[in-house]
């Protein structure tokens, strides 16, 4: 039961996170067209997002495969036999709860320890590579005019991050 269960659950979790990432892509290509973001760009920005995305699976794909794994045991009469034999269904199904109950730490420390970093990292790839690569368009980028005293200064360049503006 241990073992079927924890191939479900790899199987869900793959799945569930491909699932994740089309969506995300599919959110952000706009986004990569603007700045002519490269294929290796993408694929660097997506591998350092990876473990966000895998940490939002998580929960689906042990559902589920608690899930499948109850169904895939009823339909085979593996739970019928159990019972027959004197074993209960809780008592059958105890290692999937056992394996569930394990992987809540596993989480809590991949959710507090290792997403933080990788958004981190997504973040500095978007900041360093993809926004300021060469094929950045200038489309949407406003003009800022100040006015100091009896002059007014034009800034064609604004970078938020660093707190700079200045010519292009």
């Amino acid at each position: 039961v241990a073992g079927r269960f924890l191939g479900l659950t790899a199987l869900c979790l793959v799945g569930i996170t491909i699932a994740y990432a089309i969506v995300d892509l599919s959110d952000n290509l706009k986004w990569f067209n603007k700045y002519d973001a490269t294929a290796a760009e993408i694929t660097r920005f997506f591998a350092a997002r990876l473990p966000v995305l895998a940490s939002r699976g998580v929960p689906m794909a042990l559902i589920l495969a608690a899930a499948l794994t109850t169904s895939l045991l009823a339909t085979s009469g593996e739970l019928l036999g159990a019972r027959s034999c004197g074993l209960s269904g809780r008592r059958m199904l105890a290692p999937v709860w056992i394996l569930c109950a394990l992987a809540v730490p596993v989480d809590a420390l991949l959710v507090n320890q290792i997403v933080p970093q990788a958004n981190a990292r997504a973040s500095y790839l978007n900041r360093t590579e993809i926004k300021t690569g060469s094929g950045a368009s200038s489309e949407g980028v406003e003009t800022v005019w100040h006015r100091v005293g009896n002059r007014i200064y034009e800034l064609p360049r604004t970078d938020l991050l660093s707190g700079s503006a200045g010519p292009k």
